[in-house]
């Protein structure tokens, strides 16, 4: 009886000091039920929950929202519940000390009113911590500068450049990989004070971080003992593994990789039942690896069965196996096997055991595959500062006729250009890894001083040389016509209506991580064209091209980027000019971006631009990673185009001889670069960054009709 004169006392007293409680502003409001059990029969009022944040200045209101939105949406979902507030509360502390506020403090107080309850999260920022100092005692083995390189970090400031902000956590993971560094030396028992010791300054704004190292002695593998089933087949292999591993420093995994490497030896001979067990015997730093192997029978495969495929032919499937029927089983052409179908592109999955058939030492090598869709319908959007909207649909077929050849059919088309194009590529021409490549195609834009028009077609082949080396060979074929030419025709000259046909060499190699936003590696290409009326073209030239780009991670947000580009043409015997759809240009979103559109070099007397003989680009840009889906980047840009002054220009009359036409553009081959800096703005998209660059022009020329600001907005990278 008295207890639940208690309880009826507390529910009342509670119920008046929410009645008693002033109403509080601010907040967003959800509406849930409250979480206290209802009577059956007696149904639950909604009740609102209004939540507010007091003292955060550093972290946005929507920053902490995001930070517990788990919480918070169990909190609307299944009403108030004082864990959920704690669990909340926590997650905002813990998005503090990720920005760098060691001591950040979330604390809260709630309060009921008649239909709502409100949460006011009261929160003490407390300092921006920065590491002054990270000091390491205790370490021979590897340099303080070796072992900081681990607990460097992203900086403050806009370019991440600034000191480093103290995260714990931050910490205690490059703790964790210098203790794994240590282990793959060989330091089996380094031990690595954790946390490490920390001294603030007296405002607590700044931390030196003290890392206590006791090394331990090095263990390296002084032998390896095989027993058990020792194949004459494998002796050889075996003894270099053995080669391999005695004197490197011991880890743990060692005994994981002699394993995988046994395995594979006695897989490669057909012992895909091969059995290893591994062990290590530790004496005065050296361990002794015991590897003890059970081979099991010798597998013969006895037949080929194929399913999954819908599509597909047969035929196809089995020209990428690497394994047949009545040869010996090999772990290394199954893998082989596997590589070679999922890079058709053509599977989403593949599947490649052995099944049991009749006696232990043959079976059936089953191949499962899961077909990816082949067909696609494709459209696409975009902007330029020069084009203005683009935009194009198209439809490829990535499995034709079931042979894994490609069909695309493609039209484009902006303010300024058309393009419509059909594609046949085969990526294995006569059962090779060669990807011949044939477009048929027209295209019309509008260039600032003309309007090209071309019809035509070519053939590439191109070879995988490594996972980074691409070279190819092609030959193009095309008719051009000229139109709306503004170039003065008295000195110009230009061709309006040409043939060309010419053959091409090109080699690219790419170790960029990024196709669209790449943060390292680089990119080297180099091409050179020949068109010759022996070809079937109506003019005659030589022209090269190369260049190049560099990606430089200077901290985890932070890139460095470096691109070169040239470009040579060099008149055949007959020829004295090139016509205008030929040459270079320079200027523009994706070169020098204090220009617009191929605004760069020499000029007509009405200012209309002509391009020329050759170009160089040369391009200095810091990235800075903001956050997903955004960055800024700061660049200089440097190009010009040789010869750099028209005959116009120079009020000289045409040029009359191909020997004249080579020396002027080899005197300003490197002559009269032009700069450009800027800044830009960038969001990042599945297809490619949407860019926003302004440009300055320290260099201008006025009396050429050069912008001192230009504004560029693009979708993709200048480089």
């Amino acid at each position: 009886m008295r207890k639940h004169i208690l309880s009826a006392l507390l529910l009342l007293l509670t119920a008046g000091v929410g009645l008693l409680s002033p109403p509080l502003a601010g907040g967003q409001t959800t509406v849930f039920q409250e979480a206290s059990p209802a009577r059956e029969g007696i149904p639950v009022e909604p009740l609102a929950l209004s939540s507010r944040f007091v003292g955060n200045s550093r972290l946005a209101e929507a920053e902490l929202r995001a930070a517990a939105a788990l919480e918070l949406t169990d909190l609307a979902a299944n009403g108030y519940q004082q864990y959920l507030v704690d669990d909340a509360a926590f997650q905002m502390k813990i998005a503090y000390q990720k920005a760098g506020f060691a001591f950040a403090a979330v604390d809260y107080a709630v309060e009921r009113q008649e239909q709502e309850m409100v949460v006011t999260f009261t929160i003490t920022e407390g300092p921006l911590v920065l590491i002054d100092r990270i000091l390491f005692a205790g370490n021979s083995a590897f340099s303080a500068e070796r072992l900081r390189a681990f607990f460097e970090g992203r900086g403050t400031g806009l370019l991440g450049l600034g000191q480093q902000p103290y995260v714990e956590s931050d910490i205690s993971a490059a703790t964790s990989a210098l203790r794994d560094l240590y282990h793959r030396r060989g330091y089996l028992h380094v031990r690595i004070q954790e946390p490490p010791r920390l001294r603030f300054s007296e405002a607590r704004d700044r931390v030196t971080i003290s890392v206590v190292i006791e090394e331990g002695r090095p263990y390296v593998i002084s032998a390896v003992e095989y027993s058990g089933d020792l194949l004459a087949a494998a002796q050889e292999e075996l003894d270099q593994a053995t080669q391999e591993l005695v004197g490197e420093p011991y880890f743990r995994r060692r005994k994981l990789l002699l394993k995988s490497r046994v395995l594979e030896i006695y897989g490669n001979l057909g012992f895909a039942d091969a059995l290893v067990e591994v062990g290590e015997q530790e004496q005065e730093g050296e361990v002794l690896l015991l590897c003890r192997i059970q081979s099991g029978p010798q597998i013969t495969i006895s037949e080929i069965t194929i399913s999954g495929h819908i599509r597909t032919r047969q035929s196809f499937i089995m020209e990428r196996l690497a394994l047949e029927r009545g040869e010996p089983f090999s772990l290394s052409r199954k893998r082989q096997s596997f590589s070679n179908l999922y890079q058709t592109g053509l599977f989403s999955r593949v599947g490649i055991n052995l099944a049991g058939n009749g006696d232990e030492g043959s079976r059936i090598l089953a191949v499962e595959v899961e077909e990816a869709p082949a067909r696609e319908l494709f459209f696409h959007v975009g902007w330029g500062s020069y084009e203005m909207l683009r935009g194009g649909m198209g439809f490829q077929d990535s499995n034709m006729f079931g042979t894994g050849r490609t069909l695309r059919l493609e039209g484009n088309a902006s303010t300024r250009s058309e393009n419509i194009e059909a594609t046949a590529i085969d990526p294995w021409l006569l059962g090779h890894d060669i990807i011949a490549t044939v477009p048929v195609y027209f295209r019309r834009r509008e260039e600032p001083s003309f309007t090209r028009r071309e019809i035509g077609s070519s053939i590439l082949l191109t070879k995988k040389i490594s996972a980074a080396l691409e070279v190819g060979l092609g030959y193009l074929y095309k008719q051009t016509t000229l139109l709306a030419i503004s170039a003065d025709p008295e000195v110009e000259e230009p061709d309006s209506d040409y043939t060309l046909a010419s053959v091409k060499a090109q080699a690219t190699w790419d170790s960029r991580n990024d196709l669209f936003f790449p943060t390292r590696g680089r990119k080297f290409y180099g091409a050179l064209e020949v068109a010759e009326p022996a070809l079937g073209s109506g003019i005659s030239f030589w022209r090269l091209s190369a260049g190049m780009r560099h990606f430089i991670k200077v901290t985890p947000k932070t890139t460095l980027g470096l691109r070169y580009d040239t470009g040579l043409i060099l008149p055949g015997r007959n020829q004295i000019t090139i016509p205008l759809g030929e040459r270079f240009f320079n200027g523009g979103e994706n070169s020098v971006r204090s220009f617009r559109e191929s605004q760069l070099g020499p000029q007509d007397l009405s200012g209309e631009p002509l391009g020329g003989m050759a170009y160089n680009v040369a391009t200095i840009e810091l990235r800075r990673q903001l956050g997903d889906k955004t960055a800024v980047t700061l660049f200089v840009d440097y190009g010009n185009i040789a010869p750099n002054r028209s005959q116009d220009e120079l009020n000289q009359p045409p040029y009359s001889s191909r020997s004249q036409v080579i020396s002027d553009t080899m005197d300003d081959y490197f002559r009269d670069f032009r700069p450009a800096v800027g800044t830009g703005l960038l969001y990042l998209l599945p297809i490619g960054p949407l860019r926003l660059d302004f440009a300055w022009n320290p260099d201008q020329n006025a009396e050429r009709g050069e912008d001192e600001l230009t504004i560029h907005f693009s979708i993709g990278m200048a480089f």
